[in-house]
């Protein structure tokens, strides 16, 4: 059995990032891996992306590692809150994070069984050399920006939203909510598992310390939270 177990959309909650990791330390995986946004949003970024980095998983870059990498000065839409708000995750970070996130791609590929598989934030289209980023995928969305790619899976994050679809000669395209943007106790993660004949897809639900996260959402002053808190907390 080969066992692969997928995350993504962290975005600052290490409360929730801790309870995705002891569950999957009580699994037999073969490949851990999380489809970015580790910083962003929540209050621990730093601790966040460190945990990512100790325990050797292995990421793509989310846009909000894109813009702690590259600045948000061509970010025509984002407002002064948000910018302010992308400066204070940076001043959390230093030279080794930035080491670290410059070596990543935006997405991941394997093979197994004949069968393409990749992994990235959200698509990248190549023809257009540009992020296309509605504000809530649909299968239309899926059609038009994976039209470039010929993988059988694909797993994507982003959208913070729980959505399988079929697309094209039964390519199957996964979306994962996000593992901190929650506004309960419940992170969720999903395994992808192949026996040597067929694959399967389920999520795993793990309860995390959502009274501790939310007693330092309160205790530490950044920009842009209570906006934040409202929305994604």
């Amino acid at each position: 059995m080969f066992r692969i177990a997928i995350f993504s959309d962290v975005h600052g909650n290490k409360e929730a990032l801790e309870a995705i990791l002891t569950s999957i330390e009580k699994i037999d995986f073969d490949e851990v891996i999380c489809l970015g946004d580790v910083i962003g949003l929540g209050p621990n970024p730093k601790e966040c992306l460190d945990l990512i980095r100790e325990n050797h998983i292995k990421l793509v870059l989310g846009n909000h590692e894109r813009y702690y990498l590259n600045g948000t000065h061509n970010e025509k839409q984002m407002t002064i809150d948000e910018r302010a708000h992308h400066a204070w995750i940076a001043s959390q970070l230093d030279l080794s994070h930035k080491e670290y996130l410059q070596k990543l791609d935006i997405c991941l590929e394997m093979t197994l069984n004949d069968q393409k598989i990749a992994f990235m934030h959200y698509p990248f289209d190549k023809v257009e050399n540009d992020f296309y980023v509605p504000k809530k995928l649909t299968e239309e969305h899926v059609k038009r920006v994976f039209r470039n790619y010929a993988n059988d899976f694909t797993f994507i994050g982003h959208f913070h939203q729980d959505d399988f679809y079929k697309g094209e000669n039964e390519r199957v395209y996964v979306n994962l909510s996000s593992v901190g943007c929650t506004k309960d106790n419940i992170a969720t993660y999903t395994i992808f598992e192949f026996d040597g004949e067929d694959f399967s897809i389920y999520r795993k639900k793990c309860i995390y310390d959502r009274k501790k996260f939310e007693e330092k959402l309160e205790s530490i002053s950044y920009p842009a939270k209570e906006e934040i808190r409202r929305i994604f907390f």
